[in-house]
């Protein structure tokens, strides 16, 4: 898995100078209006997963997250993060680059504001990630809710939900661990 794992990441890996233009480059990016129909695509080794945006009810953090995916901030990320029956998460830049230690703490170089609802964190809820003390410390991050998480409501600002693609996020989230695995092939019984 290991081998894998490092085959697969060092395919695309940026230098600190890329990830800033990719940064830059976001900063600047001219996006137009979040619509209601528009559909967020995420495309994973395992399928595809579709998400509708709620920007009636969270339109700054709706237009941040489409003007990182349209500058293709967002282009050949990981989901760095994924506790099962918890939640998967993404949109660090840095999980581009060759450091597996800095993945999760990487931005966009700006925030964005809490926009809290009556909305529920249940499964297949786009939500985006902040720092632990500061709810108004959202920048590209994002996570999505494998199961009812009553724990993040009015917690953490909901962007969106999914509409298609609920098979891939099972997947995703029954991807074993790398110590589910090594203790798979683990002996159940001590050789002779």
């Amino acid at each position: 898995l290991e081998e894998f794992l490092q085959k697969n990441k060092t395919k695309d890996v940026l230098s600190s100078e890329q990830i800033l233009e990719i940064k830059n480059n976001a900063k600047i990016f001219i996006n137009d209006a979040v619509h209601k129909n528009d559909i967020v695509v995420i495309e994973t080794s395992h399928g595809i997963m579709k998400f509708k945006l709620f920007p009636d009810i969270a339109p700054q953090n709706c237009q941040n997250f489409k003007k990182l995916a349209n500058s293709t901030f967002y282009d050949e990320t990981f989901f760095h993060r994924m506790i099962p029956d918890f939640i998967i998460q993404g949109g660090d830049i840095l999980t581009r680059d060759a450091e597996e230690k800095n993945d999760g703490t990487g931005n966009p170089g700006w925030t964005v504001d809490a926009e809290f609802s009556n909305l529920k964190h249940k499964k297949g809820t786009l939500s985006m990630h902040r720092i632990k003390n500061d709810v108004n410390s959202a920048g590209s991050q994002f996570f999505i809710t494998l199961s009812r998480q009553k724990k993040l409501d009015d917690n953490y600002t909901i962007i969106g939900e999914i509409i298609d693609g609920s098979i891939v996020l099972d997947m995703i989230s029954n991807v074993p661990s790398e110590s589910k695995i090594a203790f798979r092939l683990l002996k159940n019984k001590i050789p002779k």
